[in-house]
């Protein structure tokens, strides 16, 4: 009785940790997944395949369809499988019993063991506490004895009483024994259980010629299983997502001589620790006045979705072995294997890979490279989508990155500017557009003096023809030809040598190397004209149009024939014209 109490409990405590609706009873709650392996009593058990075994059903997996089982069907499942070989068990020894043995099935005595019969002439009297022990426990048991006066039943000593003899046995135990063919072991002697379970021994003999009720069985084995819980201490288990992200930091840190910094500003690159800001070259040799073991305090002032750490990777290397590391994800598998550091792989990373050098701003992920820190900074949001957005499913490595791109890409449609009324498709071009025409905010700030200036390319333009500082150039694999940006050394190559052209219009079959283009191109098929001139009133869908037109009102004749020396306003006209010239020499030739 008290194995089957414990068990109940036992399951009742076990690992029910998905919420959701049982797949038999429909009842809701932290269940099992019908799928998954999990072990009962040292046995493996999966019970999509105890259903298969047991009854024949194959359950549906379907991901509309609840994959959950709950503890209450669990427990008649594992009755069923219980009974079922029971079952295959007894018929089988019922089978081999009737082929090989078929002689001696018509010998087999059974054994007729008295029974006895209680009469409404025994009257119990009430009962009395006793202390009895069990195992680590002591609980009181309630027992009732007998009255001297009343007239007792003589017991049966031969079917009852334990025998010290060893080389006696009870009396039918030799015939059951030998009906099973050994498969069965001898009961055991007191002397026995006194070495076997010393404990029950002592239980035993405290309960000798006392009657115990069911009741008294039950208040004692609860009170041993409340005494079990109470005793049992808790399994140690990460408490939230920030302790765990702040732990695989923290080892990553600790063991390897990566250097953390916060997102780097005008002026350089912050200290994760102090946030004094340093030069990639010198804040390496900074960061080691700081004790490692102090980054966790630190991370952990932060929520969990806002945790994150840049980290310098140049160079790495484990600190325990001095092992050489080609990324990341390697050191946290080497220090897994080879050092036995504890990561929580089912968290997401939150150490951000960089290589602070100057000319070599370059994805550490893709391979990618970039011009500036802040575009490969961007540009990890895709490797680190830990925050999707709803609208247009962006990535973003913390929730804060999503929530300042909801606000400035769609939390309104157009922003007018007040001063010039000209619209914008989102909060952040506006901003862009007012702190540089309107308030003509210069935040670049050169180097090598105090000028400062309103974007990166004029400050790297200034150092180049003030400074004399080498340029920077982006230069093509195919033709050698060099180009100040990233960007235009790739639209070079996609016109040039691919001529890749990536973007379709919808109404028609023309394709464009760049969205600007297919904008102007889709005016063509609105019908809208807004671009007028102010002198004959022609009307042009594009800007650009207009200003050519415009050349014609101001004689700007800027295209010169080579060989008569007549100049247009158009470069078409001057194509045109130029056949001319070549069907008068064709017809002096002839």
């Amino acid at each position: 009785m008290y194995s089957t109490e414990n068990n109940s409990n036992t399951e009742n405590t076990e690992c029910y940790t998905e919420y959701g609706v049982c797949r038999c009873c429909m009842a809701k709650g932290q269940h099992r997944d019908v799928s998954k392996e999990y072990y009962f009593n040292n046995l493996r058990e999966v019970y999509k395949d105890i259903f298969k075994e047991c009854f024949n059903l194959s359950l549906t997996i379907h991901k509309n369809i609840s994959s959950l089982i709950c503890c209450h069907c669990v427990r008649r499942l594992r009755e069923a499988i219980s009974f079922r070989m029971m079952v295959v068990s007894t018929e089988q020894q019922l089978l081999n019993s009737i082929v090989h043995k078929t002689e001696d099935v018509n010998k087999t005595e059974f054994i007729d063991v008295p029974g006895r019969e209680l009469t409404s002439e025994i009257k119990l009297e009430c009962e009395i506490d006793t202390e009895v022990c069990y195992g680590d426990f002591s609980t009181q048991i309630r027992v009732e004895e007998f009255d001297e006066n009343e007239e007792h039943f003589e017991s049966d000593a031969e079917t009852t009483r334990l025998i010290d003899d060893e080389h006696i046995f009870v009396e039918g135990e030799s015939e059951l024994l030998a009906r099973f063919a050994g498969t069965l072991k001898p009961l055991p002697k007191r002397s026995d259980l006194l070495k076997i379970c010393p404990a029950f021994a002592k239980h035993l003999s405290n309960l000798k010629d006392k009657i115990v009720k069911p009741k008294s069985i039950e208040r004692f084995f609860q009170k041993s299983i409340n005494a079990t819980k109470r005793l049992k201490k808790p399994d140690k288990k990460i408490t939230s997502d920030k302790i765990a992200l702040a732990l695989n930091a923290t080892a990553l840190f600790e063991n390897s001589n990566a250097t953390a910094f916060k997102s780097k500003m005008r002026s350089g690159y912050p200290c994760f620790y102090c946030r004094q800001i340093y030069q990639y070259d010198t804040l390496k040799e900074h960061q080691n006045i700081h004790p490692k073991s102090s980054i966790y305090k630190l991370l952990t002032k932060y929520t969990a979705d806002e945790l994150i750490v840049y980290a310098d990777v140049t160079d790495l290397k484990c600190t325990i072995c001095e092992e050489n590391m080609k990324n990341l994800n390697v050191l946290k598998t080497h220090l897994q294997e080879k050092h036995n550091k504890k990561i929580y792989l089912d968290y997401p990373d939150r150490v951000i890979p960089f290589k602070l050098k100057e000319m070599d701003l370059e994805c550490q992920i893709c391979g990618r490279q970039f011009e500036t820190f802040g575009a490969v900074e961007r540009h990890m949001n895709m490797h680190f989508r830990n925050f999707i957005c709803e609208e247009c499913g962006a990535g973003f490595i913390t929730k804060h990155r999503l929530s300042v791109h909801a606000y400035n890409k769609h939390k309104c449609d157009t922003i007018q500017c007040n001063i010039c009324k000209k619209t914008f498709g989102s909060q952040l071009k506006h901003k862009i557009h007012y702190d540089t025409v309107h308030r003509l905010l210069k935040k670049y700030k050169c180097s090598k003096c105090d000028e400062k200036f309103i974007d990166y390319f004029t400050r790297q333009r200034h150092l180049v023809e003030v400074h004399n500082v080498e340029p920077i150039l982006y230069k093509c694999k195919v033709c050698d030809r060099g180009f100040n940006r990233k960007f235009s050394l790739t639209l070079h190559v996609k016109r040039c040598h691919l001529a890749q052209k990536d973007f379709q219009c919808q109404f028609c079959s023309y394709q464009c190397f760049t969205n600007t283009e297919l904008k102007e191109h889709h005016l063509r098929h609105g019908g809208v004209k807004p671009f007028v001139c102010s002198v004959c009133k022609k009307a042009y869908s594009r800007n650009k149009a207009l200003l050519l037109h415009m050349r014609v009102h101001n004689n700007d004749r800027r295209y010169i024939c080579s060989v008569c020396g007549i100049a247009f306003v158009q470069k078409g006209t001057l194509v045109s014209h130029m056949h001319t010239h070549e069907a008068e020499s064709g017809s002096l030739r002839g």
